[in-house]
């Protein structure tokens, strides 16, 4: 694929093979652009990440009389792997229409478009979700002292109940028709009698959208899943909400242990293996005063300053008896109940001093959220951190990244380094810039 010619001789001889590469795909992901923007009401405002197998666009829609409506995400691929990651992730996507926690696709880009050099390859245009993944809070979290870094508990119950709800999505797949409203997922009947399983239960596959004023389940922002690539059609919802349970409750357990180091932790069994932990919560008809045996990492089940509740919730999660197991009714109940009624007064314990008391208030949580998510830069992305989604919405399918393994820095950011000298020349010789973008 020949580069565009705003690209000088002398600035692409003095490349590295991974730096021409990384060019190389930002010349692309600009043709990709100009495919959509032939549309008057689309306006590109830039790369929003690329990967190993694809790459993810933003753009700005208008109305009729050009007045801005909302903004969103265009993914598209380069290689066969990821055709077949986007025609499935269409398929189950298809089928979690409606569904509030879950990513929503927009009627907007073809099944298939010809991307210059590389032949017919499928496009996915999805919601703009702003915030940022839980990745890239938790980078921002590990700037902070460790005790500053720890996530209060009452933050961790709305999160999990924000989870909880993808695992009724999941389970029970709304599939509404286009142009239907979107609404909170709720217990049914599946359309398709199986459930669903997103298998990539990656911290980059978890994303903050906004705070819904007035919604009492979000006076913190909502959090929803992306990247259904890798998703599978189970048998039964409750095969479905077996796996996906466990998936959550893992990512909870590594939220919880923020302030001891662990960002993400491999999903393929704790590193310490299957743990004894004794309940001590009484969970209605699940009982307490119990042992089991859980997945749970022994650290998470030694934390002090952690709601108890919570706690005894997640190792049940990840137990290794479904007796011990919550249902999904249960889960939904717990974590409802827990977002109602949990208030400051329940952590006056001797386990919490009084910062960490403060912490567990509207107005600690407030403050670090203000300083993590809302006003924190995006960490590792030079010339980006003015623009709230960098690197957020690709997924890990187009990173080529599984579940237990890392954002690998030279994935993340191929041409890290480069889109400010890039964006500059593009700046001066076509109407594509980063100024003025709102």
């Amino acid at each position: 694929m020949a580069l565009d010619t705003y690209y000088t001789a002398d600035f692409l001889l003095g490349l590295s093979r991974d730096e021409f590469q990384a060019v190389r795909e930002s010349a692309l992901a600009d043709r990709v652009a100009s495919y959509f923007t032939k549309d008057s009401k689309l306006t590109y405002m830039g790369v929003g990440g690329m990967g190993r197998h694809g790459g993810v666009l933003l753009f700005r829609e208008a109305d009729d009389k050009g007045n801005h409506v909302r903004k969103l995400v265009v993914k598209y691929s380069l290689d066969a792997q990821e055709d077949e990651h986007l025609r499935n992730e269409t398929l189950c996507l298809e089928q979690l229409r409606g569904a509030e926690h879950i990513v929503q696709m927009i009627p907007l880009a073809k099944p298939e478009m010809n991307i210059s050099g590389t032949g017919m390859r499928p496009t996915l245009a999805l919601e703009f979700i702003p915030n940022g993944t839980l990745f890239q809070w938790t980078q921002r979290l590990a700037t902070l002292t460790p005790r500053n870094r720890q996530i209060p508990s009452r933050l961790l119950w709305r999160i999990f109940l924000c989870f909880t709800r993808q695992i009724i999505g999941m389970s029970y797949p709304p599939a509404k028709a286009q142009g239907e409203p979107v609404t909170r997922e709720n217990f049914g009947t599946s359309h398709s009698g199986r459930g669903i399983t997103q298998n990539s239960a990656h911290a980059n596959n978890f994303l903050f959208g906004d705070i819904t004023p007035g919604d009492a389940e979000h006076p913190t922002p909502i959090v929803k899943l992306i990247d259904f690539g890798r998703g599978e059609f189970m048998r039964s919802p409750e095969q479905a909400s077996a796996i996906n349970t466990w998936s959550a409750a893992y990512q909870l357990m590594c939220l919880g242990m923020q302030e001891d180091g662990y960002v993400d932790l491999s999903l393929v069994g704790t590193p310490d293996g299957v743990q004894p932990y004794r309940v001590t919560t009484n969970l209605d008809d699940l009982g307490g005063d119990e042992w089991i045996m859980t997945d749970c990492h022994s650290t998470f089940l030694q934390k002090a300053g952690m709601d108890v509740m919570l706690r005894d919730l997640v190792a049940r999660c990840m137990s290794i008896t479904p007796e011990h197991t919550p249902t999904l009714h249960q889960l939904l109940r717990y974590c409802q109940d827990a977002v109602a009624t949990r208030t400051v007064d329940d952590f006056r314990t001797s386990a919490f001093d009084e910062y960490m008391i403060w912490k567990e208030t509207d107005e600690g949580i407030q403050k670090l959220l203000e300083l993590t998510l809302f006003d924190g830069d995006i960490v590792d992305t030079p010339g980006l951190n003015r623009w709230r989604f960098g690197f957020s919405q690709m997924g890990t399918s187009i990173l080529g990244l599984y579940s237990n393994q890392a954002v690998n820095r030279r994935n993340r950011t191929l041409y890290e380094g480069f889109v400010q000298q890039i964006n500059d020349m593009r700046a001066a010789t076509v109407d594509v810039t980063m100024q003025g973008v709102d």
